[in-house]
């Protein structure tokens, strides 16, 4: 399968089963349990950084390296 951020035409019949199959699963939770999660992270100095692409993350973590 292409990678997720990658449209491949010929798969088009896998995407539509793959997003019918996990929608359900993967929902956002509620914004007064996110609040909460945070909150408790927060608590122990753990602190979130979303992203939506894999390059995104591949950039966050050299940042973090190159911190060190």
């Amino acid at each position: 399968m292409a990678p997720s951020d990658e449209y491949d035409p010929e798969l088009e019949e896998e995407y539509e089963f793959l997003s019918m199959h996990y929608s359900d699963l993967f929902e956002p939770p509620e914004k007064m349990i996110r609040e909460k999660v945070v909150g408790l992270l927060e608590h122990y100095n753990i602190h979130l950084t979303p992203y939506q692409k894999n390059v995104e993350l591949s950039l966050i973590a050299s940042a973090f390296i190159e911190s060190k």
